[in-house]
């Protein structure tokens, strides 16, 4: 079928258009297990910070579960899934920050309590934990620059924080535990920047889904998660600009040294 009679049936019969789809994609997968399975069919990426690969695994697995415990507690707090005043509180107070030029970091906390209300209602594109990865180096490198408070989780776990203290809430009276894990939080969050791309060509083919957790579309899959752990170290790493945006980055430049799992 060529492409033009594809576009056709695309309109015509959505359904039997999805149905060839599928098949070839399936067809093509098979061929990809048989050929060798821990062989990418492309380069995939993904983007975090130096801060965050150097941990060990036991000192990573403990902040992640700090981020975990605050990301919890002040959520409750918060308590936006009842009280949406408290969003609307927050918007405001932002808006007041912007107009004064400090709102470099205050943007985008109103979207990540949002984030965070989804995730706990098992939305799954919004599920943390596996290795998140994109099929083009552009995709990832926002990630890798909002990665420098510890990564996805970090970053939401500190947006809590940040709205909880705008909106005049006494973390003290949380507890020591909760007050010792919003210290650990601040003081990475509060250190440089060092966002680093990380480049795969050989993962386990079985193991890739979707971002939402489905089957891969190999044509059409922009987005993926890995279901299995993989251990990044830095001599792996290819390190951007630590005040870089994803439209100041030379791509070309950058594909040129980058380094390859």
């Amino acid at each position: 079928m060529t492409h033009e009679e594809e576009l056709v049936l695309m309109f015509k019969d959505r359904a039997k258009y999805k149905q060839i789809k599928a098949e070839r994609n399936e067809k093509y997968y098979r061929d990809l297990l048989q050929k060798d399975r821990f062989t990418l069919p492309f380069y995939l990426y993904h983007g975090t910070d130096a801060k965050v690969v150097r941990m060990d695994r036991n000192t990573r697995e403990e902040f992640f579960a700090a981020c975990n415990r605050v990301i919890e507690t002040l959520y409750a707090v918060l308590n936006t899934e009842n009280d949406n005043a408290r969003l609307k509180e927050l918007e405001r107070i932002i808006k007041e920050l912007n107009s004064s030029k400090e709102y470099s970091r205050y943007e985008t906390v109103v979207s990540d309590i949002v984030t965070v209300g989804a995730s706990k209602r098992n939305d799954p594109l919004y599920q943390y934990g596996n290795l998140y990865l994109a099929k083009y180096t552009s995709d990832v490198v926002g990630y890798a620059i909002r990665a420098r408070e510890g990564g996805e989780i970090g970053k939401l776990a500190h947006s809590l924080v940040i709205g909880a203290k705008l909106l005049g809430i006494n973390l003290d009276s949380l507890g020591s535990g909760i007050a010792t894990d919003i210290q650990t939080i601040t003081n990475l969050a509060n250190k440089p920047a060092e966002p680093v791309l990380f480049c795969f060509q050989h993962l386990d083919l079985t193991k890739l889904r979707n971002s939402a957790g489905g089957a891969v579309m190999w044509e059409e899959t922009r987005f993926f998660r890995y279901l299995s752990d993989v251990e990044l170290d830095m001599d792996h790493a290819s390190s951007l600009p630590a005040n870089c945006t994803p439209l100041s980055v030379d791509y070309d430049e950058l594909f040129a040294r980058i380094k390859i799992y």
